[in-house]
């Protein structure tokens, strides 16, 4: 939702500031421990993380926080869910609760 409502070029310093120039160009879930892309930049996050890469196009902000080290990597602000939702095909294991139960069932009939 984020990126299909394009956001990817919104940033605020601090959550407070508008920022220009800066977009996210690259955008991946981790999905390994050992081999994700998250992993070479010497990140340590868990599986199922959102990542993201962003170009810094405004010298100012680049000069003045990035090479500085005064910012190590940029938030996103968004809303992204308004309530809970049940999946639309059913879970797995509640699948099999269901075949199991079904065949206890009819053991059941069955004696």
């Amino acid at each position: 939702m984020y990126l299909m409502n394009g956001n990817q070029s919104k940033a605020t310093l601090e959550h407070a500031h508008d920022i220009n120039g800066l977009t996210l160009v690259e955008s991946w879930i981790v999905e390994d421990d050992v081999h994700d892309k998250s992993r070479k930049y010497g990140m340590n996050v868990p599986v199922g993380t959102w990542m993201g890469a962003v170009k810094v196009n405004n010298d100012e902000v680049w000069n003045n926080f990035v090479k500085t080290g005064k910012v190590k990597g940029f938030s996103i602000e968004g809303y992204f869910a308004d309530k809970m939702e049940r999946p639309k095909e059913p879970i797995k294991e509640e699948v099999e609760a269901e075949e199991l139960l079904s065949k206890i069932k009819n053991i059941l009939i069955n004696e």
